[in-house]
């Protein structure tokens, strides 16, 4: 039994995230599937990171009313760890649906418009959040606070509240070092960091976001640079148009709980449009 309420009745299936069980809501008395986070590979201070932004998340995605967005109903913390609480659906994937066969035009086109502003953050609402606006640099477009300003390079714009500003600045890259797939350039920078004896109190977190449509990855690190205060850093790896994207955003921190620079960076991740 989960939270006295979501009694556990079987499992639907599991990923790189977590498992996905089908509950019963002993409450009001309906079928509801409920995830459970995966993190066995994770430090503790990880986990807590980790565990900190996937419940955050969760809440910022049950605010979203779309026909197309499974519904989250809850949030239950078990041992510390978020499960999600979602609408159950039955039906077929549209990986079961392909496995059939290709699809025709009018069948494929039927399916996509169904997502138009689905993924997009408070869809039904506005695209980003309130008192923010998009910029368009370098050929892609992304959101930031309406007070920050951009500062623009050949392949990089930073933008800031004010110039020379590094505390919660959003910065945005057409190049990157190393080459390669997204989950390759996060796995380099993870053991860079990782490395590096000019930093200490190092935590890094590496996880799947989907950006455009496709799977990317996104690295959450907090470290204290030597004899400095705690920082943390957020950066997204997406390869897209034959270009290697990249998103960061440096926060200066209390502690490793501190997500204060969280809106930014999932703010700008959310509404990369790079097409």
């Amino acid at each position: 039994m989960i939270g006295g309420r979501y009694r556990l009745v079987g499992r639907l299936g599991a990923g790189g995230m977590g498992t996905v069980w089908k509950a019963y809501d002993e409450v009001i008395g309906r079928e509801v599937a409920v995830k459970e986070p995966r993190a066995e590979r994770v430090s503790d201070g990880d986990r807590e990171v980790l565990f900190a932004r996937l419940e955050r998340e969760a809440r910022a995605a049950a605010q979203v009313d779309h026909p197309s967005v499974v519904a989250i109903h809850d949030v239950v913390t078990v041992d510390r760890r978020p499960w999600n609480v979602m609408e159950f659906i039955r039906g077929r994937s549209l990986a079961d649906v392909l496995a059939e066969g290709t699809l025709t035009p009018a069948r494929a086109a039927r399916i996509a418009l169904m997502w138009p502003g689905a993924g997009r953050p408070g869809s039904g609402a506005s695209e980003f959040p309130k008192g923010w606006k998009l910029q368009h640099k370098l050929g892609a477009s992304l959101a930031v606070p309406g007070d920050y300003e951009a500062h623009v390079s050949p392949d990089a714009v930073a933008f800031q509240e004010h110039e020379g500003q590094v505390n919660r600045q959003v910065v945005l890259l057409r190049w990157d070092v190393p080459q390669g797939s997204a989950k390759e350039r996060a796995e380099y920078f993870y053991r860079e960091y990782t490395a590096n004896k000019a930093f200490t109190d190092v935590r890094i977190v590496l996880f799947e976001v989907e950006v455009e449509g496709r799977r990317s990855t996104a690295l959450t690190m907090t470290y204290r640079p030597v004899g400095g205060r705690l920082w943390r850093k957020s950066e997204l790896f997406h390869n897209a148009g034959g270009e290697l994207w990249k998103i960061i955003v440096d926060s200066a921190v209390t502690n490793e709980l501190d997500t204060g620079a969280d809106e930014l960076f999932n703010g700008a991740v959310d509404t990369l449009r790079t097409s």
